[in-house]
């Protein structure tokens, strides 16, 4: 399981952000969130159990896209992942 959460804030009026979750290059979970004005906040969390991780050593990253508009990463941003065996 990964999970992660990203703190932003609006910058451009309406904006809107895509957050994904990629395994090596490969988008595995996506998000948008939008706002409709300048300076506002938003807080987006992210969860996802990758049911075909494949073995060995995996890569997974959490990408912030501004799709339109403009926006700031605020805050903390955390990012984990946990191994559950069956």
């Amino acid at each position: 399981m990964v999970k992660g959460i990203v703190g932003w804030q609006a910058t451009a009026g309406s904006t809107t952000l895509q957050f994904q979750i990629r395994r090596g290059a490969t988008i595995i979970f996506s998000i948008n969130q939008n706002a409709v004005a300048n300076n506002a906040f938003g807080a987006t969390s992210v969860n996802h159990v990758d049911v075909t991780p494949g073995t060995g050593n995996i890569t997974y990253t959490l990408v912030a896209l501004t799709t339109s508009g403009g926006a700031n990463a605020i805050g903390a941003i955390t990012f984990t992942g946990a191994l559950i065996q069956p």
